[in-house]
This record gives structure tokens, C-alpha cells and sequence, in this order.
């Protein structure tokens, strides 16, 4: 297995601007050539770029704006049951 090849700060900034126009981020990535893995890596220490992949999901074709991710599905009484009720 190898190391995919780490984002340039233009990669980046391109990346973090598709991402925020509702891009998914395997779109954006395929788009800009970019490799998930070196994506996600980046992610770890560009706080831009975290902020824009918040919520989403890596290969999900539904990882985009309002996308919760795999652990909860995308209702709040999933989580929180209704006043009066236990």
C-alpha cells in the first residue's frame, strides 16, 4: 500500500471552497484529482478544512449539507424522546 502524495495549501483552498458550494467530498476530490485518504489526513491538522468536512462522511454518496453521518439517522427524537414522554 502507498502513501498517497500530502495537500498543497492550493489544493486546500480549492478543496475547503468546493466543499462549502454543497460539493460532496467525493465529487470535490474527484474534480481536484485528490485522493480521500490524503483528504482526510490533511483534515487532521488544517482546522479550515476540518470544519468543512464536519458532518460528513467519507464514500457516502449522501455526504453533503444537512448529512448527520452514519451514527444517527437525521432525527432528533432518535435521540431525544418527546417532552412527556419516556
Amino acid at each position: 500500500m502507498t502513501d498517497s502524495a500530502p495537500l498543497t495549501d492550493s489544493q486546500t483552498d480549492q478543496l475547503v471552497t468546493a466543499l462549502r458550494t454543497g460539493q460532496s467530498v467525493d465529487a470535490a476530490a474527484t474534480i481536484l484529482g485528490l485522493e480521500l485518504s490524503a483528504v482526510w489526513a490533511r483534515a487532521r491538522t488544517d482546522t479550515r478544512l476540518t470544519i468543512a468536512l464536519a458532518g460528513r462522511t467519507p464514500r457516502r454518496a449522501t455526504s453533503g449539507p444537512g448529512s448527520r453521518g452514519p451514527t444517527t439517522c437525521g432525527s432528533w427524537r432518535s435521540v431525544w424522546p418527546r417532552p412527556g414522554r419516556s
